[in-house]
């Protein structure tokens, strides 16, 4: 029986096939930067995983729960919205492998009381 890939296997897995996707807003390209955990300056683009849960499937094998996260840039609804909406479609394509459960707008926190907004993808690998 082969074993199930690592946490930190999966993670890397995540990083790897989100980094340097390139999405098209307004006309303009933005490139995605995945980072394995949240970068200490979240800047918009940026996109990393946050393992949620583990859930025993058989009794050597575990089902991994995991968010990705993905900064949304703009102070605005108009903004992030626009992006979000792209983004969506970019990042749902590039988690296709993995059974993707929900996907939802969020604030990102990133400092002292401050968040921007952001994305939420729900995956389960």
């Amino acid at each position: 029986m082969a074993e199930a890939p690592t946490q930190s296997v999966q993670r890397g897995e995540i990083v790897t096939a989100l980094d340097g996707l390139t999405v098209t807003i307004d006309g303009a390209n933005h490139v995605l930067r995945a980072t394995p955990t949240q970068p200490r300056t979240v800047e918009p683009y940026t996109c990393w995983p946050v393992w949620v849960a583990s859930r025993p499937v058989t009794w050597c094998v575990s089902e991994l729960d995991w968010t990705v996260l993905v900064a949304l840039p703009g102070p605005d609804p108009q903004t992030f919205v626009a992006a979000g909406d792209q983004l969506t479609e970019v990042v749902t394509a590039a988690l296709e492998d993995w059974q993707l459960t929900r996907i939802e707008p969020v604030q990102i926190l990133v400092g002292d009381g401050q968040a921007i907004p952001g994305l939420q993808f729900a995956i389960t690998i």
